[in-house]
């Protein structure tokens, strides 16, 4: 996905496949992560698409005054989605 958008110069993407290969095994036997993949009715050999969701565990959050705002709450939540 990373080297689709350009952002991963390519002497770099083998390792980053391998250390995203050797993250998402342990992450799934761990169940940190959840992912799908999406094939054709007619040609389920074939993935096309998919998604994933790394769960972690969210700690209580003290009682604040201060407002919520999408600074704040991106510093409060750790849902990574990522999709290819």
């Amino acid at each position: 996905m990373f080297q689709d958008m350009g952002e991963v110069p390519p002497m770099m993407v083998e390792s980053l496949i391998a250390a995203s290969r050797s993250w998402i095994e342990g992450a799934l036997d761990a169940g940190e992560y959840v992912g799908w993949l999406a094939s054709p009715k007619q040609a389920s050999h074939i993935v096309v698409g998919g998604a994933g969701v790394h769960c972690a565990e969210l700690h209580l959050i003290p009682y604040t005054t201060r407002p919520v705002t999408s600074q704040s709450l991106k510093e409060r939540t750790r849902l990574f989605l990522t999709f290819t």
